[in-house]
C-alpha cells in the first residue's frame, strides 16, 4: 500500500533509498478545469508513456469513450500527440476540445515516487496529494477511474471539509458502453 507523504515531507532524496523507482509529477499545472466544467475525470497520475498530458498513454482508452459520447476527435488529437509528444499546440487542441465540452482531467496526486515505467497505482510508494486543485470546482461530477483514486479523493474531501460529488467507474473493469452512457448523463445528451 502506498504511503501518503505531506508535501513538505516529501523528499526527492527518498528515491535514492529505492533502486528502479523514479519521481513523477502531475499534469496538473496544466489543466482545463474552469467554472463550466461539468464533469471532471480524475485519476491517480499519468503514466511514464503519456504524451505530455492526461491520459495520453498509448493504450489509454478515455479519448475513445469521449469521442463516443460527444463526437469530438480527441482520440485523433491525442494519436498527433504520441507521435509529438509534449506539443503544445495539440495538448492546447485538447484542452479547449475538453473546454467547449465542459469536460475536464485531474490527477489526484501531485508527486510520487513509483517503480520506473510502471503504470500501475500498485507500484507507487510514496505519495502527495494535490489538494489545491479540487477547490477549483466544486459543482462538477466527478468521476474517479480507479480504486486508489477514488480513496485518495475521499481524503481530499476530508481534507478540505468538503463534500464533491463523485462516482466511482473503473478504466479497466467497466465497459465502453458504461462509459459512453455514464458521459452522456452527465453532460445531458440525448442518445
Amino acid at each position: 500500500m502506498p504511503k501518503l507523504l505531506n508535501e513538505k515531507d516529501f523528499s526527492f532524496e527518498i528515491k535514492k533509498k529505492y533502486k528502479n523507482f523514479e519521481v513523477v509529477k502531475s499534469c496538473n499545472k496544466n489543466h482545463c478545469v474552469t467554472n463550466d466544467t461539468k464533469l471532471i475525470i480524475v485519476g491517480t497520475i499519468t503514466p511514464p508513456k503519456g504524451a505530455g498530458y492526461f491520459y495520453t498513454a498509448p493504450r489509454n482508452k478515455i479519448y475513445g469513450y469521449i469521442d463516443q459520447a460527444i463526437n469530438t476527435k480527441l482520440k485523433e488529437k491525442k494519436l498527433s500527440l504520441l507521435q509529438k509528444p509534449n506539443n503544445k499546440e495539440i495538448i492546447n487542441d485538447i484542452k479547449q476540445i475538453l473546454i467547449n465540452n465542459k469536460i475536464a482531467f485531474l490527477d489526484i496526486i501531485q508527486y510520487a515516487i513509483r517503480k520506473k515505467e510502471s503504470p500501475y497505482d500498485k507500484d507507487i510508494l510514496y505519495y502527495t496529494l494535490d489538494i489545491d486543485c479540487f477547490n477549483i470546482n466544486k459543482n462538477a461530477l466527478y468521476i474517479c477511474n480507479s480504486i486508489f483514486a477514488k480513496e485518495c479523493f475521499e481524503k481530499i474531501c476530508n481534507i478540505l471539509n468538503i463534500k464533491l460529488n463523485y462516482i466511482y467507474l473503473s478504466q479497466r473493469l467497466d465497459t465502453k458502453k458504461s462509459w459512453v452512457e455514464t458521459i452522456k448523463k452527465i453532460l445531458n445528451i440525448d442518445n
